[in-house]
């Protein structure tokens, strides 16, 4: 059976100097049935020139532009394009863990009526040391509504880092997808707002 399509967005603003190993870990995912849509954001580095010669060699990668300045914006215009039934996010500067979507692919099969899933996430330091990030009260497994997007909305400091999740693409839509008026903290409004209606899958893995 076919896996479902995944689609990865990637909002980019003058991010040249890391696109080189944001191609290496889009490279190194396991899950066969990805498409990955880059957002440019208005770039005035050669973000838009690399990316450009980047999706000529894959058939499901695709570079897209946004004039509406900011995160939120480009996230909303990728996924009005995306095909996939689950959405994922990456920054630019930020690494995925190769079997992150086969992980969360996994427990939106036993819990079809969740609406996002989030993993872990390890920040690594200039000096070396490396942190879990602390999820507060979140509970491993299945977080019923209206509970998750209370916490969040209580305790944003515990709010998943956008590049651990994966959202079905309906429940964005089904709340109007990122807030555009704010360049800081749009993923936990989004976060909150599916929360509140919706059940959240939470694994301690990455």
């Amino acid at each position: 059976m076919l896996e479902p399509l995944i689609s990865i967005i990637i909002p980019v603003l003058n991010g040249a100097s890391f696109l080189e190993r944001c191609f290496l870990t889009l490279d190194m995912q396991t899950y066969p049935n990805l498409e990955v849509i880059f957002i440019d954001n208005g770039s005035s580095d050669s973000s838009r020139e690399i990316i450009s010669n980047h999706c000529k060699q894959y058939e499901n990668h695709f570079l897209l532009d946004c004039s509406i300045p900011g995160p939120g914006a480009a996230r909303n215009h990728g996924i009005k394009l995306a095909k996939g039934e689950y959405i994922s996010f990456l920054d630019v500067d930020d690494e995925l863990s190769p079997n992150k979507h086969h992980i969360l692919i996994q427990e939106f099969i036993k819990y079809p009526h969740a609406a996002m899933a989030v993993g872990q996430t390890r920040k690594i330091f200039s000096d070396g040391r490396e942190v879990m990030m602390n999820l507060g009260s979140l509970n491993v497994g299945l977080n019923i509504s209206p509970t998750p997007g209370l916490l969040w909305m209580q305790q944003f400091q515990h709010h998943p880092h956008i590049s651990s999740s994966m959202i079905r693409r309906e429940s964005i839509l089904d709340v109007n997808g990122f807030p555009e008026n704010i360049f800081y903290g749009e993923d936990i409004a989004l976060s909150v707002k599916i929360g509140i209606e919706n059940h959240i899958l939470y694994l301690d893995e990455f």
